[in-house]
């Protein structure tokens, strides 16, 4: 009998070890930044210092006058690359990769980001498996492209969306 509940427990723990949250879920508010920006803290249109400046030194990887690239390796099965893009010194694209250890993962990390998107702008559109969002000038691509790749990897692109051309009146 003890035998029995000693196999028990350790089903039991082994079981909810597998329920674990994994550090992009724990930590998907510091990652993603608050809803109330575009993405980490930052809205497009901001300038190229305060980009910087919000982003920090820490995980700088390159920058020229129209990119600021970080690169977030926290373990071996977790890394992300983020893009900034500059046109006047005025931020017009994000780009968010996420690569992470496992298929299911990166389908996580996007229903993680649907949901931030859905709460932001209201339910997106799918085509093709591409999440799409757009409101007032900013749009956002949200793709899973885990089954591509054998892992787990999700592309993020939030971009200032160009204004249709006015009708110019015909000439009289």
């Amino acid at each position: 009998m003890k035998n029995l509940a000693l196999l028990g427990l350790i089903i039991c723990i082994a079981s909810c070890g597998g329920m674990r949250k994994k550090s992009f879920e724990k930590n998907f508010e510091t990652l993603a930044g608050p809803v109330a920006s575009s993405f980490r803290g930052v809205n497009l249109g901001d300038g190229y210092q305060k980009v910087l400046t919000t982003e920090g030194p820490e995980y700088l990887e390159f920058q020229d006058s129209s990119m600021i690239r970080y690169t977030l390796h926290y373990t071996d099965s977790e890394e992300y690359k983020i893009s900034y893009h500059f046109t006047n010194d005025r931020l017009h694209e994000i780009q968010f990769d996420a690569f992470l250890g496992q298929i299911s993962d990166g389908e996580k990390l996007t229903k993680l980001f649907e949901q931030r998107f859905d709460k932001k702008y209201g339910p997106g559109a799918k085509d093709q498996g591409i999440l799409t969002w757009s409101n007032n000038g900013e749009s956002v691509e949200l793709y899973d492209e885990s089954e591509v790749f054998g892992y787990g990897k999700m592309r993020l692109l939030i971009f200032i969306t160009p204004a249709e051309p006015k009708p110019r009146p015909l000439p009289l």
